[in-house]
Parts: C-alpha cells; structure tokens; sequence
C-alpha cells in the first residue's frame, strides 16, 4: 500500500518524495511546501493511512529532515549541495552496541545480522573500507564461516565505532547545477507512520 501511494504523488501529484516501508521523504521549495504538505496529508486521509501529525515523529518542512536514523541537510541547496549524515542518536546507539560484541569478544549468532544491517545502513554515510570490513567479520559469523571472531575481527570493529562517532564530516550526497530544481532554495519532510 505504502508503494502505491508513492505512486499516486508521484504521478497524479507531481510530488518529489521517497519511500521506505512506510516512512515518505519529500523535497518542495519553501514557497510550495505548505501546499505540498496540504496534499500529502489530504492523500493520506483519503487512503486511510495513518501518520504523525504531530509529536515525536512529525517532522515539519525544514531546512534539515530527520527519518530512519539520517538526516538531511538541504540548506547549502540554493549551492547546489546536499548533505546526508548519520542522526547522533543512532551513531550513539549503534558504537554502544559495536562496543559490546568488542568487549564481550563475542556477539550470539542470532544478533549478527541484526547488527550487520545496521552497520550496513550507517556504513552508507562513511568513506573508506572499514566498514567493509568489519561487515564482512559478521556475515561469515552469521553464515557461518567462522565461529568466533578473531582479534583482527574486534579490532576493526571497533575502528568502526570510532570512525562512526568521529565522522564529522558531512557526506557530499547531491551536486546540482541547474536544470528542473535549478539553484533554489530547498526543504525537506518526512512523513512517518
């Protein structure tokens, strides 16, 4: 359903915007986002979809979006610039639970692939191969091509975890230079469910 409704924005709505299960990015220029909002929220109550209209997970129209653990940042648009960086929060999250399979040398088989997605996701943010790397460590775990990690496996773990929480660099994700969005300013939103 989540899809179809993309679709319909997509199509019958001319609306920028993506879609991840049930969570909905959109871009608008400031001077359309109150009328893209307006119909995205109008689509949504036609359909029967359920969606934060307020509180902890309403995200308004902003120079800067957060959703799914990433943020947005939009406000070097007008430059032709994009920005996506891991949220603290999940940079927190995810080097508290890399920390602990190091410190315990050990992490249940079960809680391998959970961990190796998140990795996965965060690792999309960083340069280099570390990340590869210690992706790579949990899915011969998880497959079970090993049976323990080794200590080069831990080490570069944790290496992960720093470079995470060290990453301070924003991530260069769009250059425009011209075209249909042009050099104008930008926002974004998240409509989650």
């Amino acid at each position: 359903m989540a899809r179809a409704i993309w679709h319909v924005g997509v199509k019958l709505l001319n609306i920028m915007w993506s879609t991840f299960h049930d969570d909905y990015i959109v871009w608008a220029p400031p001077c359309l986002s109150r009328s893209i909002s307006s119909a995205i929220e109008s689509l949504f109550k036609l359909t029967g979809w359920i969606f934060a209209e307020s509180g902890g997970k309403y995200v308004p129209f902003g120079k800067t979006c957060r959703a799914l653990g990433i943020e947005i940042d939009m406000s070097d648009f007008a430059r032709g610039t994009a920005y996506v960086r891991d949220t603290p929060n999940r940079v927190a999250e995810l080097s508290e639970a890399v920390n602990t399979v190091v410190c315990k040398g050990t992490i249940p088989w079960i809680e391998t692939r959970r961990l190796r997605g998140r990795m996965q996701f965060a690792e999309a943010q960083l340069f280099g191969r570390v990340g590869k790397r210690c992706l790579k460590a949990l899915s011969d775990l998880s497959d079970g091509v090993a049976k323990v990690l080794s200590d080069k496996d831990l080490f570069f773990l944790g290496l992960f975890s720093e470079v995470l929480k060290t990453s301070a660099a924003e991530n260069l994700v769009a250059c425009f230079s011209g075209g249909p969005m042009g050099r104008h300013k930008s926002y974004a939103h998240a409509f989650l469910a």
